[in-house]
């Protein structure tokens, strides 16, 4: 039987970079680049094949519908290769007043193409070999070929996950999916000197760019047909958009040498965009530095930004996964729900108490919103100070920051898409009970009053969530505003040089709002959203030796809040069906949905040669291991383990490299 995963995908990268240049005269210089890079990388995993083989199938030993369940392994490859060129001129040139000027003008060209290879199981030949008899070739309407039938209870194959290989042959297969992505950009800008105030020179940089994308994603041939069992099945996605942007950006000196004011200066820069998709917009950016004295200075800025929908979110094509029904379904075990609403909507629709919803995975549609979308729009403000008092080795920094997304382009998510309609007032009207179907045809017990006679209305998928409708779509808003300290020390210690710099960011708030009229939901301090973020780093240098330890520190953070408290009942259940009043126990657990501030630390050497350099060094020193949390916490695992980017999965690690410059 298979056994073992691939925790961190391996990957194998080979790259090449090449740049020259050639200088005319001052006034016209050309340059090029071109870049070269082939990634592969492979996943090996294991998974289940579990249909219900009929009564009447030849290899069905027990008199009724069974399921056979067999471990099968699974594997993954994926290569891409991607080429960049740039081709270019600048140089110098006599601008307004007389002035000097820099000219740039530039195209890009960037090509991706990958290609995705998995295991997959034919849909129509499970269906083929479980009905009645032995094989029916008339099922096989997609993959084709000549039927072969299998022995699902096979106990050596249920055991060891090994079928024949006429079997293994027939029923599984390896496919290939494409995706191409290219980019042509190309652009042309000035900057210079416009003329002189009395505190300094008016600078200022106009430019010009434009940008075509395209993509082509196409999936095999059975992922395209939908004859993938028990896994995805995707569409093609193929679509193109073009924008081009005008910018300006300029800088005007206020004050100089004054009283107050070392010096006080006003930056600010325009762009127009316009999409084929989207049309135009304006967006903008004020900023205002000011030098108060030699230690102190203050900073502060507005701007907007504009971004259309990117072309995997405007484009993609239906796609299809699973997710299992307590990840989606907050009607399990609703009677025992602190949600009035959940309590009275699970109700509402019949399902019984103790509502378990032991049924086979929801289906999660996935598609892209072209003709739908809206482009993002977003507001941000800044407002900082630094510090650098005079004789003292030392500067601190403080920024404040603000910023505002409107019509965000995001998948709500299957589970929050169900929890929103039942938790809901509006219910069953609210707009989310519209993208899920449940099914509550026939009645959800098997036997009549007297426990023994057969309920001819009974369904046995009764209250399984079948399909969520997961597509992107625009969210009204999201906010995030926090605080940046930066503290730097940078003293000379005997023979040594010594700085420490510490970086804190401290949130002050994290929502989001779905739709406008609905209650913004605060993110802060949950388990996505830590409350604060630091990282500290010590640095010794001796010519050219340089020693480097790094502390990184993540603060508490808890799904709880979310879950309204972490203890929850459970209802057990014995021989429910078999019994005309079910015997039932509630117990009560926990759920482990907390990480406790989580810190690393890491170590390098470097030594730096005249045309090289070396470094070596140890991650994760003391080997800490990233935070445990349960099952539907609320969090992306893997395993037990919080599988994200601020924790490290990977443990204690050594590594060395080395540069050499020609």
């Amino acid at each position: 039987m298979v056994s073992r995963r691939t925790f961190n995908s391996p990957v194998t990268r080979k790259s090449a970079y090449l740049e020259g240049s050639w200088e005319f005269s001052p006034a016209f210089n050309v340059y090029a680049e071109a870049l070269f890079n082939s990634r592969d990388s492979w996943q090996n995993s294991f998974r289940q094949i579990f249909p219900n083989v009929a009564t009447a199938n030849w290899s069905n030993p027990f008199g009724q519908i069974s399921r056979s369940i067999v471990t099968i392994p699974t594997n993954q490859e994926q290569s891409v290769d991607f080429k960049r060129y740039v081709v270019g001129a600048n140089g110098d040139f006599q601008g307004f007043g007389g002035n000097d000027w820099k000219y740039d003008v530039f195209i890009q060209r960037s090509e991706s193409d990958a290609a995705y290879t998995g295991d997959i199981i034919y849909n129509d030949r499970v269906v083929a070999t479980t009905g009645a008899g032995t094989c029916t070739q008339s099922a096989i309407t997609i993959s084709g070929g000549t039927c072969q039938q299998v022995n699902w209870f096979n106990p050596t194959t249920i055991n060891s996950g090994q079928f024949s290989a006429a079997e293994s042959a027939f029923l599984f297969g390896r496919e290939t999916g494409s995706t191409k992505y290219t980019q042509t950009l190309y652009g042309a800008s000035v900057n210079g000197n416009l003329f002189s105030l009395p505190a300094g020179v008016v600078a200022a940089s106009l430019g010009f760019e434009g940008r075509k994308d395209s993509i082509d994603d196409t999936p095999g041939f059975n992922a395209r047909n939908g004859n993938l069992y028990g896994s995805t099945s995707a569409g093609r996605t193929a679509g193109s958009d073009q924008v081009k942007e005008f910018f300006g950006e300029v800088e005007v000196p206020l004050l100089t040498d004054t009283f107050l004011a070392k010096r006080l200066s006003l930056s600010g820069s325009a762009r127009w965009t316009d999409y084929d998709s989207y049309g135009s917009d304006t967006t903008f950016k004020v900023g205002l530095n000011w030098q108060i004295v030699d230690s102190l200075r203050m900073r502060g800025s507005y701007g907007t930004s504009f971004r259309a929908p990117a072309l995997f979110e405007l484009y993609l094509a239906n796609q299809t996964g699973f997710l299992g029904q307590t990840s989606v379904d907050p009607c399990i075990n609703w009677d025992l729900s602190q949600d009035p609403q959940i309590l009275a909507n699970c109700a509402a629709i019949g399902l019984p108490t103790g509502f378990l919803n032991a049924n086979s995975s929801a289906l999660i549609v996935t598609g892209g919103g072209a003709g739908v979308l809206t482009a993002e729009t977003s507001k941000a403000w800044t407002a900082g100070i630094v510090f650098t008092p005079k004789d003292w080795p030392l500067s601190i920094a403080a920024d404040w920051w603000r910023i505002e997304v409107n019509n965000q382009v995001s998948q709500f998510g299957a589970g929050n898409i169900v929890s929103s309609c039942y938790g809901s007032e509006d219910f069953p009207n609210d707009p989310f009970c519209a993208l899920f179907d449940r099914d509550t045809t026939g009645q959800p017990n098997q036997f009549l009053a007297d426990g023994v006679t057969a309920n001819p209305a009974y369904n046995s998928q009764f209250g399984k969530i079948t399909t969520v409708r997961n597509s992107y779509v625009n969210i009204s808003n999201q906010i995030a505003e926090g605080v940046d300290y930066n503290i730097r020390w940078q003293q000379k210690l005997g023979a040594y040089n010594f700085t420490a710099n510490a970086q804190v960011t401290y949130m002050l708030a994290a929502s989001s709002q779905i739709f406008k009229d609905f209650a913004a939901d605060n993110d802060l301090d949950i388990i996505y959203s830590n409350k604060w973020v630091s990282s500290i780093d010590l640095r010794l240098d001796r010519g050219p030796w340089t020693l480097n330890w790094s502390i990184d520190a993540l603060s508490r953070a808890s799904n709880d809040r979310l879950f309204g408290g972490d203890v929850f009942g459970y209802r057990g259940f014995t021989n429910c069906r078999t019994q005309a009043t079910p015997t039932t126990t509630c117990v009560e657990a926990r759920y482990d949905q907390t990480v406790n501030m989580h810190i690393t630390h890491d170590v390098s050497v470097r030594y730096r040669g005249d045309k090289y350099s070396i470094i070596a060094g140890i991650q994760n020193v003391l080997n800490e291991d990233p935070p445990l949390l349960s099952t539907g916490s609320g969090a992306l695992r893997q395993g037990n383990s919080i599988y994200l980017s601020n924790y490290d999965v990977l443990g204690r690690r050594f590594f060395v490299s080395a540069d050499y410059r020609f």
